[in-house]
Formats: C-alpha cells, sequence, structure tokens
C-alpha cells in the first residue's frame, strides 16, 4: 500500500522537544515537593547565568601595560659628545654608573676656573635624575604636578636662601618622550647669579629630569671668577644644552629593549 504523499517519510528525525519548564506547584501541593520546584528552577537560572558569564567575561580582560622594570644608570645616559660640548672640561661624573629600579642620579661639573690662557670663566654642571613610579598613570600623575609648578613659577620671583629665585620661561616640548615641557629659572645671592635650563619628561612610568646650570664671570689674577660682572646662563644659552641632556636620556631609555616588560 502507497504511503499518502501529505505525510513525512518514515526516516524523517523528529524535532527534538525544548526542555520543560518546572511547572509551579499548586499552594496544596506538600511542602517538600514545593522546596524541590524552587531548587530546580534556581539551577536554570544559575546555569543561564553562567553561559552568559562564559560569552562576555572574556572580552572585559585589562590589557597589559608595557612598562619599565629597570633602567640604565644615569651616568650612562648621556653621550661624550654631548658632555664636551656642553660641559667644557667636565669633571666627575658623580651618582650611579650601574642600573637601577628605582632612582638613579649623575652629575657632571666643569672647573670653576679660567682655561689657560684665558681671561673669562664659563661655568656649566649637569644633572640627569631618572625616577620609576608604579604606572605610567602615576608618573603622569607627578608630572602634570611638577608642569602646574613650573608654570606658577614663570613670571614670578620669590626668596630663597637669602637670594632671590626668579622663573623666566616654561613651554611643553613635542616629539620628545610621552610628555614633555622645557623651564628656565634664575638664582642669585651675594655670590652672584646663576642660571637653570631644565626639561622634564615622561617616558611610560619613568621621569626624567635633567638640569642644565652655570654661568659667565671675567677671571680675576688667579683665574677664579672675579667679584663682579657674573652673567647667569640665559634661556637663549641654555635650552639647547638642556635639549640635548634630554634626548639623550630618553634615546638611552628607548633603547634599553629588556628594561620594558608587560605587567
Amino acid at each position: 500500500m502507497n504511503r499518502p504523499t501529505f505525510l513525512p517519510p518514515d526516516d524523517e528525525p523528529e524535532t527534538p522537544a525544548p526542555p520543560a519548564t518546572p511547572t509551579p506547584p499548586e499552594p496544596s501541593t506538600p511542602l517538600w515537593k514545593r522546596r524541590r520546584w524552587l531548587a530546580a528552577a534556581g539551577a536554570l537560572l544559575v546555569a543561564a547565568g553562567g553561559a552568559s558569564w562564559a560569552v562576555g567575561g572574556s572580552s572585559a580582560e585589562k590589557p597589559q601595560e608595557e612598562r619599565y622594570t629597570s633602567f640604565p644608570g644615569a651616568c650612562s645616559t648621556v653621550t661624550k659628545p654631548t658632555l664636551d660640548q656642553f660641559v667644557p672640561r667636565a669633571e666627575g661624573p658623580v651618582g650611579d654608573a650601574t642600573g637601577s629600579k628605582e632612582h638613579s642620579w649623575c652629575l657632571w661639573s666643569g672647573p670653576m676656573r679660567a682655561a689657560a690662557g684665558s681671561k673669562r670663566i664659563l661655568y656649566r654642571t649637569a644633572r640627569v635624575d631618572i625616577t620609576a613610579f608604579e604606572s605610567s598613570a602615576s608618573a603622569q600623575s607627578s608630572y602634570d604636578s611638577s608642569w602646574r609648578a613650573a608654570v606658577s613659577l614663570s613670571g614670578s620671583t620669590s626668596a630663597i636662601g637669602g637670594g632671590k629665585l626668579a622663573g623666566d620661561a616654561s613651554a611643553p616640548v613635542n616629539g620628545l618622550g610621552d610628555q614633555a615641557f622645557y623651564y628656565h629659572r634664575t638664582s642669585s645671592s651675594v655670590l652672584g647669579g646663576s642660571g637653570e635650563s631644565g626639561e622634564k619628561v615622561r617616558v611610560k612610568n619613568l621621569i626624567v629630569t635633567v638640569a642644565y646650570t652655570g654661568f659667565n664671570a671675567p677671571a680675576d689674577e688667579l683665574g677664579t671668577p672675579a667679584e663682579t660682572g657674573r652673567t647667569p646662563l640665559s634661556t637663549a644659552t641654555g635650552r639647547p644644552g638642556a635639549d640635548a641632556l634630554a634626548h639623550d636620556a630618553v634615546n638611552a631609555l628607548t633603547a634599553c629593549t629588556t628594561c620594558r616588560h608587560r605587567s
């Protein structure tokens, strides 16, 4: 006998019925049966919630931040050509020659005496400080605080150590590290005046501070600075030195690929 055409073939798989949702028991149902129903319904909710977390939870993972866990000693970050040009006849250095994980500093000083045959003294010092912070965010917070202080000092004069400190300039620097600014200040005392050109740079979670200071003065008969006629390092003369020091330090940090890790 032929099978009617409007009936499905015998071997067609049956569509599985969806899982039954537990039917709430009638109020008259015994207490133990109602508790069993509540447990079954709760299990379904937990399973549904777990599946939802599994789908969306992986996308909420926080990306790891690349940060410096160590860095070269500050004394190894400035090149000899930079020192020869901006700190003539440099002595020292004094500071850290080996690597560090928290803070490193270095100071180069030229002699406070006229060169042979010269009647003038060009006294210069250069200092580099490198400080590590826990994260880029905490380093940026410190940088922002320093920038606000530099801006507030610019154009003002304050008494310090029996002398005066005047802020002459502050300005952002583009293309250096993640953030950078330049400043210049002049100090004066009974011994004379001195100028400082500096730059502060953030490189990920590090803060690099360079200070280029000095003065020009006529030499007395002993080759030492005369009592009068001292001229503080100006921003026009000092900024190229600060720029060179900062670029050397940042280049040394960038070149240290083994100093950076993701965490």
